[in-house]
């Protein structure tokens, strides 16, 4: 989780402008920095896309690859991220490194401190994923202070990260996570092993997520048994890009798979909690936690939805994925408490609740093609 925004400090990036067959971008400047508490979350990015001519590629969907090279611009590639991202009507387009999708490394186990660090930038004009190389330069100042605010936050005994709410505490630490409720008659710590890299840890109700580079990991009050807490864990196909929360629900994207720690209800209201999977296609964009335990996941072909379906006349409660294919390239995504809505230049995607005059509730996705051109409320 983000804790705060550092002020941005402008800074020549390249130097030089290299013209390539189908595209010129000039890279402006690398600068400020995002973090938490512990471990760094990216690095402010701005740069403007122009065409072979030199005008700018505005009002454009691209695609970007981004690459950190130990050593030399030739160097090992220790992390690569990819990212869709609209350029304006001046070709200016925004990242933060350390924000995309994941194809290789990690970025917050990247060590600042060991060995010079060059960026390397790779761009498809068509949105696409055929990259052209546009440049590799060396990392200077900003990184390094990133290091230096991880340097300085870290305290003893090898926290990874900490947080607590009104009902939890919990910490992880480089091989273990640790758990305490306030509800529990015994208010005992419990420890889980950890496997992977500890990457982020968050809190939510009851419950508390621990993501690692390769399983995440949930604690739990169980409601059959309030006095008594239990971890449950999850190995993870693919590389972990994000843990997200949702109403006491927990949920992980990796760049193959969409995962949702919940509880279901038989008949007889027995309650049993368990991970929910579902394989995803496409280039992920990001997940979408907003109320109800419902979350969204975005690829750039397909929209995944997970929700509960409810039964008035028992207390039977079940879960689902949805899934709706995207037409056209993403303008705009929006969402409040009730309706999460994509919008293409074509077509808007609706994930809504079902409501029955029983009291019944249940989701779908609901899709619309538009006639004329759509218009982007936020510009």
């Amino acid at each position: 989780m983000l804790a705060k925004v550092i002020p941005i400090k402008k800074s020549l990036f390249l130097r030089k402008i290299l013209f390539m067959k189908r595209i010129v971008l000039i890279i402006s400047f690398l600068c400020g920095f995002l973090m938490s508490a512990q471990i760094p979350q990216g690095v402010s990015y701005q740069a403007i896309a122009l065409n072979p001519q030199g005008y700018p590629v505005g009002n454009t969907l691209i695609g970007v690859r981004l690459s950190i090279l130990e050593n030399s611009i030739t160097g090992n590639t220790i992390y690569t991220e990819t990212h869709t991202t609209t350029t304006n009507d001046r070709g200016l387009y925004n990242l933060v490194i350390g924000q995309g999708t994941p194809v290789s490394g990690s970025f917050p186990l990247i060590d600042w401190g060991t060995n010079t660090k060059f960026l390397k930038v790779e761009l498809d004009v068509l949105g696409g994923t055929n990259y052209i190389l546009s440049g590799t330069t060396q990392l200077w100042s900003v990184p390094y202070a990133l290091y230096s605010e991880k340097a300085n936050s870290v305290d003893a005994q090898n926290v990874e990260g900490r947080l607590s709410n009104s009902s939890t505490a919990g910490f992880m630490t480089n091989n273990k996570a640790y758990y305490l409720a306030n509800a529990l008659n015994n208010n005992n710590w419990i420890e889980q092993p950890l496997e992977g890299q500890p990457i982020d840890i968050v809190s939510c109700s009851f419950s508390l997520g621990v993501l690692t580079s390769t399983h995440a990991y949930v604690a739990t009050i169980d409601n059959n048994q309030v006095d008594t807490a239990t971890w449950f864990p999850i190995q993870l196909s693919g590389t972990p890009i994000k843990l997200s929360t949702s109403d006491g629900t927990i949920a992980v994207l990796t760049s193959t798979h969409a995962y949702v720690f919940t509880f279901t209800a038989d008949s007889n209201n027995n309650i049993t909690y368990n991970w929910f999977s579902h394989p995803i296609s496409g280039t992920p964009r990001d997940i979408y936690g907003y109320g109800r335990s419902i979350f969204c996941i975005v690829t750039d072909t397909n929209a995944y939805a997970f929700g509960s379906t409810i039964s008035n006349s028992s207390p039977e409660i079940t879960v689902d994925w949805y899934t709706t294919p995207i037409n056209g390239s993403i303008k705009e995504i929006r969402y409040n408490s009730n309706v999460f809505t994509i919008y293409t230049e074509t077509h808007a995607h609706a994930f809504v609740p079902n409501y029955t005059l029983g009291g019944n509730l249940s989701f779908e996705w609901k899709s619309v093609q538009m006639s004329g051109n759509y218009i982007d409320s936020s510009k």
